[in-house]
């Protein structure tokens, strides 16, 4: 669903807290050059963070990667890929950061179609026979420590109790 403006939230449990982690998908028709909805976006990301993250008084990290096409070079054939097509790269667009006042100023310099596509196609010298197709949503990570409880874990049912689970809650949801 890299058409969807939303949010995938799921909480990890770190010793006595939580690392709650969120994972905004941003289809490439709200970033496009021009667009109206470029800067009312950007601000709708800052004020997600803020308001999911910001009362925890913890650091908050984020990082930029994408959801892109790649095509097999013989067979032609197409496969779907999240983040970095080279993990030893690390996370593609833009590294981890802690989230703080330059957050907009980084969406707005690293959130250009171009350039990602760019950055993407440097990826095709890699020894692979798999190569960049096409771009199709940003994803921004972020994530920081929570108290157990914190109330967004309890809003979006991502506690687990004292056991680990096997499995993690995942709330899905529009961004709002």
């Amino acid at each position: 669903m890299v058409d969807r403006l939303k949010v995938d939230q799921t909480a990890i449990i770190a010793g006595t807290k939580y690392v709650l982690v969120s994972n905004i998908n941003i289809p490439l028709r709200y970033l496009e050059d021009g667009s109206p909805l470029k800067e009312p976006l950007f601000n709708r990301v800052k004020q997600f963070i803020d308001v999911n993250y910001g009362p925890a008084q913890n650091t908050v990290w984020f990082e930029i990667s994408a959801t892109y096409q790649l095509v097999h070079r013989e067979s032609g054939s197409t496969r779907e890929w999240v983040g970095s097509f080279n993990p030893r790269v690390g996370p593609l667009i833009h590294e981890t950061a802690v989230y703080d006042a330059t957050f907009l100023n980084v969406l707005r310099r690293i959130c250009v179609i171009e350039d990602i596509i760019q950055k993407l196609i440097t990826f095709n010298n890699l020894e692979s026979d798999w190569v960049f197709d096409s771009l199709h949503s940003i994803i921004i990570h972020i994530s920081g420590f929570v108290p157990r409880d914190f109330p967004i874990l309890y809003v979006r049912n991502l506690i687990h109790g004292k056991k680990r689970k096997t499995g993690r809650q995942i709330a899905t949801f529009d961004l709002p």
